[in-house]
This record gives C-alpha cells, structure tokens and sequence, in this order.
C-alpha cells in the first residue's frame, strides 16, 4: 500500500472511524496478503470497532496466509496482538497514537 492510503487508515481510526479503516485496510491487505502489518492494522480496527470475533478470524487468516505462503509464522508483536484481543487489553487507539506521536517527536529531536 502506498503512503497516502496508509496515512488515511491511520487517521481514520485516530479520529474514530473505524469502519472507514477497515475498508481502507482490506483494500491494502486485498493488494499484499502476505503483508503483515497490513493484517496487523485489520486485527486492531476491528477489534477498536467492537468486533472482537472478526479481529480474531482476522489473526487466524494471518497465521494461515504466512504459513501457506511463505511458510513462517507470525513476527513476534502479531501474538501479543491477538492476546491482547483475547484478554480485551488491548490499548486504545487514542493511547496508540499518543505514544506514535511521542516517538516520532523523540526521533526528530537533534542530538548534540
């Protein structure tokens, strides 16, 4: 997926559109199905949109897909993802953003 369409899922869910997001994200895992990240950012919104079942088939179809294709398992930060849904801990959006934002603000800070 290109920059533009990931900066608009990625707003779209900070600013609450989930279901926006969604469609966004399944147009960007429709062009890469083995794309991770991509399966990841579907998992999240729909688990922020409420539908805890669809981000767990979600986290199945991922396994399946990189086992399959590629043959691998998931990288590491996709199981503490579906945990995280399992167990309904899984930090907000809002929450999610903020420490985005707090990094990208430490990574750009010149060092001397």
């Amino acid at each position: 997926m290109d920059n533009t369409k990931k900066t608009i899922w990625f707003h779209s869910s900070s600013m609450g559109e989930f279901e926006q997001a969604i469609s966004y994200a399944r147009r960007w895992l429709a062009l890469d199905d083995l794309h991770e990240p991509a399966h990841q950012a579907l998992i999240r919104l729909y688990a922020w949109a409420g539908q805890q079942a669809a981000a767990l088939r979600q986290y199945q179809e991922c396994v399946r897909f990189l086992r399959d294709g590629l043959g691998v398992e998931p990288e590491e930060e996709t199981r503490p993802l579906y945990e995280a849904i399992r167990s309904r801990t899984l930090p907000s959006p809002r929450s999610m953003h903020e420490d985005e934002s707090r990094a990208s603000s430490h990574q750009a800070r010149p060092t001397n």
